[in-house]
């Protein structure tokens, strides 16, 4: 709402009678003013009314948006204030809709942006109309003119995206760009207009004024994009972008010779027009970047008094550290990679069609592993690699340790790590507070250690318990089904027990056919049956339904005619669970005498996620 507007009401609400009388003639002053006010409900459609208050806002209106709204409409605002808390964009692929902020007679429309916005159709800021973008937010219009005294504020911090040209006519003061200000077009600043800041100012084409139009003080011209206002009052330069490989050093950037003027190097990450941060102590004409292991932009200010000129940004553009294997398929020989061995901070990218691929002995480090299509990558049993990134296997990943070995494959990192790409692994281990995520067929067949962090299945994990097992230590957590699986020989019973407390006989029925009478496969064993044998307190199992109970033991028969079987069961395995914690004892019965109930045998089940050596069991 206006200031007028709160001033009126605070009278009228505030005073004495006599005052009142008073305050009834304000208001009557002012009655041209907006008193309605919309806020939205719900996300949706800007144009739909049940989503607003009190209906769908009009150009006089004070709207508050604190949903994320999909414009279906084009926007005016001619006295209200639009205040965006919440993002609102286009239809993608839709109808481009414009944005229009002006004022009418005195009262000023306003346009408040404090959430990520886009508008495909144009924007216009007219008649003491007033577009703010605020810190942090990023505001994306069309072609763009801003004219007759309107104001445009880009805070420190924001972003204002024009998509096409912008023409700024009669604002003396009306643009200040202390954030960026990027237009994808041509830029045209009329005779007294000016742009004020300190901010940053890019075209892809032309930055032209007439006149005593300026930008940033300057009345320079740039007729040939790309071009910067901040550049405009001396000519700054450095010279060209590079690609180089992860680990290495670009050459060093040279600028042009400006007497008088005081550099500063800046760099970013981000892109050409935003995220910049001084370089400590690169003060000097020319500088000489460090190795780099990720693409960054760098760029020179020169300053004097009354100017400051930005360079262009040129861009080092940083290739993954390349396995090239021209002499062996030694991962630590120099010779084999374009870059330097890689460490935890390289990216590694594996291309097909080398001499050599690279074959793993010893303990090796990279941030992102790839593994490109028809392209190897085998480790060794002595083998150790440590990712401290993401794991994307699209080639040939071939693990040639076994359960014993202390080789594996460790993910570190210091963020959330993926593993994608159909793998088997045979040891594999989880040391990541973050958490891993596994997005693809992941198999292990050796040992899967949890040491830290949650390993975040999404039920593409299965793990092979014929020599492999989840290992009892760490900390670590699952999350998402784990298909645990065995070979299992014929001609025998097994001793049995499911590492899972969802499952039930059916989930074995699948893989050896289940016998509920008259002959049975499937027993439990009871200690207090009476008698004297103790073979006589062996219970048979009777139904499908069943639950397979954790820390009980199942004695289950496998016929002969069956050499080998594959039994497997699926769900949510819960790592360092505490199943038994009491000691078994046998409770003597003397009734009758010859055949005593609890004859202190019991048949206990293995609840972890592995196959218990008997031979080599120990302690």
């Amino acid at each position: 709402m206006k200031t007028q507007f709160h001033f009126t009401t605070r009278l009228f609400h505030s005073v004495n009678t006599k005052v009142k009388a008073t305050a009834a003639i304000l208001l009557i002053f002012v009655s041209h003013l907006s008193f309605s006010q919309s806020n939205t409900l719900s996300a949706g459609l800007w144009n739909t009314g049940s989503n607003w208050s009190a209906g769908v806002p009009t150009g006089s209106t004070n709207a508050n948006v604190n949903h994320i709204m999909t414009i279906n409409t084009n926007i005016s605002v001619s006295s209200g204030d639009f205040i965006i808390n919440k993002s609102v964009t286009d239809l993608a692929g839709g109808t481009a809709y414009n944005l229009s902020v002006s004022g009418t007679g005195g009262d000023q429309g306003n346009f408040d942006v404090y959430a990520t916005s886009l508008f495909e159709g144009t924007c216009s800021v007219n008649s003491n109309g007033t577009l703010t973008v605020r810190n942090g937010d990023t505001l994306t219009v069309g072609p763009s003119v801003f004219a007759n005294n309107s104001t445009v504020v880009v805070e420190a911090g924001g972003t204002l995206i024009i998509n096409g040209d912008l023409t700024n006519n009669n604002n003396s003061t009306g643009i200040s760009i202390n954030g960026t200000l990027i237009i994808n077009g041509n830029f045209s600043g009329g005779n007294g207009s000016a742009v004020t800041g300190t901010g940053t100012m890019l075209t892809n084409g032309s930055l032209v004024t007439t006149g005593s139009g300026s930008v940033f003080g300057s009345t320079g011209d740039c007729n040939t994009g790309p071009c910067s206002g901040n550049n405009l009052c001396v000519t700054n330069t450095i010279n060209a972008p590079q690609t180089i490989c992860a680990g290495l050093a670009p050459t060093g950037l040279t600028g042009n010779t400006l007497i008088g003027y005081i550099y500063k190097w800046q760099l970013s990450t981000s892109s050409s027009s935003t995220g910049f941060s001084d370089i400590t102590g690169a003060i000097t004409q020319n500088y000489a970047p460090p190795i780099l292991y990720t693409t960054t932009w760098y760029r020179r200010i020169a300053t004097t008094v009354g100017c400051t000129a930005a360079s262009t940004a040129v861009m080092i553009t940083v290739n993954p550290s390349q396995w090239i294997g021209g002499t062996s398929t030694d991962w630590n020989i120099l010779a084999n990679w374009c870059g330097n061995i890689p460490n935890s901070l390289t990216n590694v990218l594996i291309p097909s069609g080398t001499t050599f691929l690279p074959v793993i002995t010893g303990a090796i480090s990279m941030n992102d592993l790839t593994i490109s299509p028809s392209a190897t990558f085998t480790k060794m049993a002595t083998g150790t690699v440590n990712v401290y990134g993401n794991f994307v296997n699209n080639g040939i990943y071939t693990d040639n340790g076994i359960y014993t070995d202390a080789g594996s494959v460790v993910f570190t990192g210091a963020a959330l790590q993926n593993i994608s790409g159909i793998t088997t692994f045979n040891n594999l281990t989880i040391n990541n507070a973050h958490g891993v995520s596994i997005s693809s067929t992941v198999r292990v067949n050796g040992i899967l250690t949890l040491t830290l962090g949650n390993l975040a299945t999404n039920g593409n994990l299965s793990q092979n318990l014929s020599n492999g097992a989840i290992a009892g230590t760490g900390t670590g957590t699952t999350t998402g089904n784990i298909r645990f699986f065995k070979t299992i020989w014929g001609d025998r019973y097994h001793y049995l027990s499911s590492p899972l407390s969802v499952n039930t006989v059916a989930d074995w029925n699948d893989n050896v056919t289940m016998k509920f009478g008259p002959y049975y496969n499937l027993y439990t064993y009871n200690e207090t049956v009476p008698d004297s044998n103790a073979k006589v307190g062996w219970t048979t199992v009777t139904s499908n339904a069943t639950a397979l109970q954790s820390m009980k033991g199942y004695a289950l028969y496998f016929p002969r005619y069956t050499y080998t079987s594959l039994l497997d069961v699926s769900g949510t395995y819960t790592h360092g669970a505490t199943y038994l914690n009491n000691t078994l004892t046998n409770t003597v019965s003397t009734t009758p005498v010859s055949k005593p109930a609890s004859d202190g045998w019991n048949l206990v089940g293995n609840p972890y996620p592995s196959t218990i050596d008997w031979l080599a069991a120990s302690g």
